[in-house]
């Protein structure tokens, strides 16, 4: 939630700047007017990259389904070329997950999409300490998962 705060605050410092760069009386006004300088929109920026790359690594845990709960799930979050990647591995091959799409990461929640057994899927997870806790809709049935860094 800080991390939420510190963006949007962030957000408006910019917008703030660039509105009032246009007075040129004004300009230096900024930070003073926001109380946000530099520093902080720097320790704003080390927190979010922080956070994104927690998320990347192999994650091992508890899947539940409406079979019931599993152990050995594992989730892959990986970011190559600025494009961020997730995988999924079941402990039963009964159902197969294909790769995440669409893969977007904020702060410490990334979402996707996907399929599972031929059904199209929206999933997102949100890292909380050590823990990564998801889930993964796909309509008339879903599966929640807590995993914790292999």
């Amino acid at each position: 939630m800080r991390l939420l705060a510190a963006s949007l605050l962030l957000v408006l410092a910019t917008s703030c700047r660039h509105s009032r760069s246009h007075n040129n009386a004004e300009a230096t006004e900024a930070p003073a007017a926001t109380g946000i300088d530099a520093s902080t929109t720097s320790a704003v920026v080390a927190a979010q990259e922080g956070g994104q790359s927690a998320l990347i690594g192999t994650w091992v845990g508890t899947v539940t389904t409406p079979h019931g709960s599993s152990d050995g799930f594992t989730v892959v979050i990986g970011r190559e070329k600025g494009e961020w990647s997730l995988t999924m591995t079941m402990p039963s091959d009964q159902m197969r997950p294909g790769p995440g799409r669409d893969v977007k990461v904020t702060g410490s929640r990334i979402t996707w999409t996907q399929h599972i057994m031929l059904l199209s899927c929206k999933g997102s997870a949100e890292l909380i300490g050590n823990t990564l806790k998801g889930e993964s809709d796909c309509g008339h049935a879903s599966l929640g998962f807590v995993v914790t860094r292999k």
